[in-house]
């Protein structure tokens, strides 16, 4: 399948993040040319690094004229992964997330658009902004993270409509995995529990869809393929939901936790959605695929 990447110029936008770096080892083993844009440069050491931020527009510019001078060729295919990803600290900088996340989306896509020669451009999204195009109404989902995602969600929709850049969106759902920031509830809770210490945790009653990270690049990287893919609006998940209680009770019996479990509101996230599950519609008609860890055996691979 991925063989379609290779000898393809690719460019990795936030390449050195933990769906990144999955996302990139995946092309570099079928010897696509890639480059990495990013803050900071992670393995595998043999692929192209051009630091920048994407919320800098002369960045961007420069990164687009550094791939064709070092390639010879157009970008084919663009990952825009980069980004501003915690929920909490977008409201501690509520600015620089809507920089980063909408901002850098815009430059990217008008950057491209000027050059008008890459095949597909594929921007990540979150499924944090589901409710909101779904019309739920409730106004206390309307963190800056979650509006600085819609408006990249818009922006693209924007440029496809307006200017006809292949650009579509993969409103990705929760994904988890080996080297995970704590900061994600699953390598929370999995550090916690590994540590010995008792765990504390905030609402257990929410309902994820948690995606093991390999599944969501591999995900991606096929759904880019697609010739029907630009201007689409993609959920990428499992289409299974659980609870955290549920994630919490299936850590255990792994990781055999004896520690005492302890609930407190301070915690809790404020507006949280009781439910966010994948509906895989969209994505089942542009690509056959399916996931291949369901979260018992993606929690395996983490422990």
């Amino acid at each position: 399948m991925f063989d379609a990447y290779r000898g393809k110029t690719v460019l990795v936008s936030g390449g050195s993040g933990f769906l990144g770096h999955h996302l990139i080892q995946i092309l570099h083993d079928v010897e696509a040319k890639i480059i990495n844009f990013s803050l900071q440069n992670t393995k595998p050491s043999d692929v192209s690094f051009f630091s920048g931020d994407v919320s800098n527009l002369d960045n961007v510019k420069r990164v687009l004229d550094h791939s064709v001078n070092l390639f010879g060729q157009p970008i084919d295919f663009v990952f825009h992964l980069a980004g501003q990803k915690s929920g909490p600290l977008s409201y501690e900088k509520p600015y620089e997330t809507m920089q980063v996340n909408a901002v850098g989306t815009l430059n990217l896509l008008d950057s491209l658009k000027q050059r008008d020669q890459t095949r597909s451009i594929s921007v990540i999204s979150s499924a944090s902004t589901k409710p909101l195009r779904n019309g739920s109404g409730k106004t206390n989902l309307y963190s800056p993270y979650n509006i600085s995602k819609l408006m990249a969600e818009l922006i693209c929709e924007s440029y496809y409509k307006s200017f006809q850049v292949p650009v579509a969106c993969c409103r990705l759902h929760n994904i988890y995995g080996p080297g995970q920031s704590s900061e994600s509830v699953i390598a929370s809770i999995l550090s916690q529990m590994k540590s010995g210490a008792d765990l504390e945790l905030g609402n257990l009653s929410p309902v994820r869809d948690f995606i093991y990270v390999e599944d969501a690049a591999k995900a991606i990287l096929e759904l880019a393929l697609s010739g029907e893919f630009p201007g689409k609006l993609v959920e990428v998940g499992t289409g299974i939901g659980h609870s955290i209680a549920e994630v919490i009770e299936l850590a255990k019996q792994l990781t055999k936790f004896q520690g005492e479990i302890n609930v407190s509101s301070v915690n809790k996230r404020v507006g949280e959605e009781d439910i966010i599950v994948a509906d895989l519609t969209q994505l089942r008609e542009l690509i056959n695929w399916k996931p291949e860890y369901n979260l018992n055996l993606g929690l395996q691979r983490m422990i």
